[in-house]
């Protein structure tokens, strides 16, 4: 049995332009233990899909239909109370932007005390220790001097950690990584990709790391769904997907990328944009895009196929590794 199940969600922005369909349809299941990527071009709904898990979606936004299940509770179907008691504790969340989540006017050290008193009732001494304790957990330096400063006063990278200290200060079943490499240095972005992996080991809880970059967490994830235009359009293991993507837009994102060693002559970019919110094209939305399109690709929108690598690809004329079912 999954960890956390989505099925058939919807999550619409009600504009006075018109509907945005920002996600449309889609589902997953997170199994326990598993690090699953959400991967896509800015836009392709990823960041608005874990806003919905934890019921956050900001006005206009709201989740139209769907079920997300975390154990015998329909997240969708709590009220603000009982919502309040999943978030921070069962299921927490970093943020893109470290510097804009954290509150400039108390230290990171308060603010992390804050989850422990407000989720674990505690005292101020022992929210104190315990804030410590994790902030060497994530192998942040002198915890005790980095519990008094400021966010200005720390590096992005060390923004993020404090991030990640607040988002597994209750020991979370599932943390939800929402680009949490974004604006940091190569360096740090390894660093914090490894932190996360071996937290993920430590604290036994399932990841969901969101990602416009496919190689980014190739060494780190188990599976990877590939959304466009606020659907999964690929789904399936790492490997399979890396090594022999099915779906010509997933293939277009591997091209993309640099390859050490010199293995490719020259980046392919997709030729193009990506739809617009309000776009109602007919098909698949890819289409335009897509140097594959046959006709029956302009006129309906294909499902996801079940592919024999062992993956789903939502795509009439996949590229020839993908051999539909």
């Amino acid at each position: 049995m999954p960890l956390l199940s989505v099925k058939n969600l919807k999550t619409y922005f009600f504009t006075s332009a018109g509907t945005v369909k920002a996600v449309d349809d889609i589902s997953f299941d997170l199994q326990k233990g598993e690090m699953l990527a959400l991967v896509g071009e800015s836009g392709c709904g990823k960041s608005v899909t874990a806003l919905s898990v934890l019921n956050l979606v900001p006005a206009p936004g709201t989740v139209v239909s769907g079920q997300i299940q975390y154990g015998d509770k329909d997240i969708l179907k709590l009220g603000g109370k009982d919502i309040r008691k999943i978030r921070g504790k069962d299921i927490s969340m970093i943020f893109q932007e470290p510097m804009t989540s954290l509150n400039p006017v108390f230290t990171v050290g308060n603010q992390v005390c804050e989850v422990f008193t407000v989720h674990k009732g505690f005292n101020k001494k022992d929210a104190k220790d315990s804030a410590i304790h994790i902030f060497g957990k994530v192998r942040i330096p002198d915890p005790e001097r980095i519990f008094n400063c400021y966010p200005h006063q720390l590096s992005g990278g060390m923004q993020q950690r404090v991030m990640i200290a607040m988002a597994l200060a209750c020991g979370p079943s599932i943390l939800i990584a929402d680009e949490p490499t974004t604006a940091l240095d190569v360096t740090i972005q390894a660093q914090i990709l490894e932190l996360i992996g071996s937290l993920r080991k430590d604290f036994s809880m399932s990841v969901i790391f969101i990602t416009h970059d496919l190689g980014i967490v190739s060494g780190y994830a188990d599976r990877i769904h590939v959304m466009y235009a606020g659907k999964i359009v690929e789904k399936g293991f790492v490997k399979n997907v890396i090594s022999e993507p099915v779906h010509p837009y997933t293939k277009g994102l591997l091209d993309s990328l640099p390859m050490l060693g010199g293995g490719r002559e020259k980046l392919e970019a997709i030729p193009g944009q990506v739809p617009g919110p309000l776009n109602r094209m007919k098909g698949c939305k890819f289409q335009p895009r897509c140097s594959r399109a046959v006709k029956k690709c302009l006129e309906q929108e294909p499902g996801l196929f079940d592919i024999e690598n062992g993956g789903c690809a939502a795509c009439f004329n996949p590229v020839p590794a993908g051999k539909i079912k």
